[in-house]
């Protein structure tokens, strides 16, 4: 192969790493052990299995009836107010790596949330508070 050849496909090998790159990094929010395979939405009972938390926990903090969840976990009414609790696992995930130390993390008084515990803002139905920290702060904006 001349010279000219091996630089061109040398080029569209580190384009094609460049685009994978920026593809990962459109995706990384989200986390599939979350989501119906079927549909591709949010699925309460996932979350709930994840979180370790009943799901008529996460009925609560939905403000949505536990048969409701039971009959479709995955409809679109739940979308937006599983999307914050979804993204506080998948930002902590990013960070922490695995399940355990994400449930921990959830469980732990937080200074940034007035030592309130993260997980316990969630089941209150405040989700978006603790995602929107976490946001904010992988973003490296104070708090």
């Amino acid at each position: 192969m001349n010279q000219a050849v091996h630089r061109e496909v040398r080029q569209i090998k580190i384009a094609r790493a460049g685009r994978k790159s920026r593809m990962e990094q459109i995706a990384r929010h989200v986390r599939a052990d979350l989501h119906d395979p079927k549909s591709g939405r949010l699925d309460a009972r996932r979350i709930a299995a994840y979180l370790r938390i009943s799901l008529s926990s996460l009925a609560a903090a939905t403000g949505r009836s536990v048969a409701a969840i039971h009959k479709a976990p995955a409809a679109d009414s739940l979308q937006q107010p599983l999307a914050p609790v979804a993204q506080t696992i998948s930002l902590l995930s990013e960070i922490l790596q695995s399940k355990e130390h994400v449930r921990t993390w959830l469980h732990s008084p937080h200074p940034d949330l007035g030592n309130q515990i993260p997980m316990r803002l969630i089941l209150e139905g405040h989700a978006g508070a603790v995602a929107d920290m976490l946001a904010a702060a992988l973003a490296g904006q104070p708090s």
